[in-house]
């Protein structure tokens, strides 16, 4: 098995946004590559109870409005477990469109995205549960 390539991010708030990981990103979705990222920026259930709920980013919607590709939406369950990784089931959705958002400015158009985003993979999770 191959393992996947990775695009190295700083994490916000330390060393901030990078720009060129997400050039890069921008460039790998308009030449038909798929790009990966969790909006939410960490796991909400990993079997310990979190003292916050998980801030969902707008990243990838970011990504997608800039190279006018639609966002895909998945869930995966089964990653409840720490000591031992059982089966994984995954469910993609289908592609939300964002071309309907033009007319906005990009930080409005992002959260709007992103919130369809948080929709559908909340949808997507009652039916992996």
């Amino acid at each position: 098995m191959r393992l996947p390539d990775v695009i190295r991010v700083c994490v916000a708030g330390v060393t901030g946004w990078t720009g060129k990981a997400v050039a890069t990103a921008v460039g790998l979705c308009r030449e038909g590559h798929v790009v990966v990222m969790f909006p939410e920026g960490t796991r909400r259930r990993k079997g310990l109870r979190k003292r916050h709920e998980a801030r969902w980013h707008t990243g990838a919607a970011r990504i997608a409005l800039q190279a006018g590709v639609p966002l895909v939406p998945a869930a995966i369950a089964g990653t409840e477990r720490l000591a031992r990784l059982g089966p994984l089931r995954v469910a993609y959705g289908e592609p939300i469109e964002v071309s309907d958002l033009d007319e906005l400015e990009l930080p409005e158009r992002a959260h709007v995205a992103t919130d369809r985003l948080r929709v559908a993979i909340g949808e997507l999770e009652r039916v992996v549960a």
